[in-house]
């Protein structure tokens, strides 16, 4: 009995010296090659990356040194889901032809290994037909869910749109948009709380009309700087809306705000205010001019019919050119806006 004892001693020991010999799983995820591929093109929505790790937003992701760092790592842990998905994450963003190639392939391999993250970016490529995938909304569908349900705020959000717009063999479903938006709204996710603000707004996906609602949902999402937030908030202060005060200066500031984005919508509202000299600013129409031009460059009906009106008459320093004012009405019109459709020179050049 002593000697069994001895040998489950001595045995124990061995375990305890063996088990303190192996690094910990924490202790692996941190090796040099490893944590340098985390700090570069870790996702800040991966909750399985390391500890002190907080993830770098993809437009901030330095993709030459992040893609050395992750092939490096890759090279030691070759069957590491997370560093593949981060490797397929910096070669997104490089964005060149053969990259993306690459970035999908390894995306689905991430995604085959069960990376919900990678699922959900998959799921990106075969909406938008990158990566020289097959453009395939069933299957984008399929992988949102699949990350969905394993709680991914971002496919919450993808989910929902693709319900609000009945796309990827889903019904048209807008109280499911708007269950899903909430689920990723309450997870702080600007896109959501902007698209539930909406929601609010009309009254839309079962829920009650409430300007307060919509208000602090687009406040919430446009201090994150999501551009149709800043707008809606915006003509909410320009209206009077939403229990704020009617308040131009404020509007301008969230349209310009969007505008510096590049965001139409804005652009336009913030054209408007120039035109007029409102929201503390100066009447410049020159300035209007320029801001209806790259929101009209965009396709949006209301910049089009706003710079055919300016150069229907020659304002904001544009020659007076009625056959540009006239193929500008018509490009609004064909987008259904009424002005442009009752213009009287886009009449006049149609005949």
């Amino acid at each position: 009995m002593k000697f069994i004892a001895s040998i489950s001693l001595v045995l124990t020991i061995a375990s305890v010296a063996a088990a303190l010999a192996q690094p910990t799983p924490d202790a692996r995820l941190a090796t040099p090659n490893a944590d340098a591929c985390d700090r570069l093109a870790a996702s800040p929505y991966d909750k399985a990356r390391p500890s002190g790790i907080q993830g770098v937003a993809f437009e901030q992701v330095d993709a030459p040194a992040a893609i050395e760092a992750c092939r490096v790592a890759l090279e030691a842990r070759p069957d590491d889901a997370r560093l593949v998905f981060q490797l397929a994450r910096a070669l997104q963003k490089d964005g060149g032809a053969e990259a993306l190639t690459e970035a999908a392939r390894l995306y689905r391999l991430a995604a085959d290994q069960g990376n919900v993250i990678a699922q959900h970016s998959l799921a990106r490529f075969y909406e938008t037909g990158a990566g020289g995938l097959t453009k395939d909304e069933q299957e984008a569908a399929r992988l949102y869910k699949l990350a969905a349900d394993q709680g991914v705020e971002s496919a919450y959000a993808n989910l929902g749109r693709f319900y609000e717009l009945g796309r990827g063999g889903l019904p048209k479903d807008d109280e499911e948009a708007a269950r899903l938006y909430r689920l990723a709204a309450d997870q702080g996710l600007a896109y959501a709380q902007a698209k539930l603000g909406f929601f609010f707004a009309i009254g839309r996906g079962g829920l009650p009309k409430d300007d307060h609602e919509a208000a602090r949902l687009w406040r919430l999402a446009a201090d994150q700087g999501n551009v149709s937030a800043q707008v809606n908030l915006g003509r909410f202060y320009e209206n009077g809306r939403g229990g704020s005060p009617k308040d131009e200066q404020e509007a301008a500031r969230l349209y310009k705000l969007a505008a510096d984005q590049g965001y139409a919508y804005a652009q336009d509202d913030l054209g408007s205010l120039y035109e007029t000299g409102r929201g503390g600013l100066p009447k410049d129409e020159q300035e209007a001019a320029r801001l209806y031009k790259l929101a009209a460059d965009q396709d949006y009906a209301y910049a089009q019919a706003n710079l055919g009106r300016f150069y229907e008459t020659g304002r904001g320093g544009l020659p007076k050119d009625e056959q540009e004012a006239a193929r500008l009405y018509r490009l609004a019109a064909e987008q259904g806006f009424a002005y442009a459709q009752t213009s009287t020179t886009l009449a006049d050049f149609l005949t």
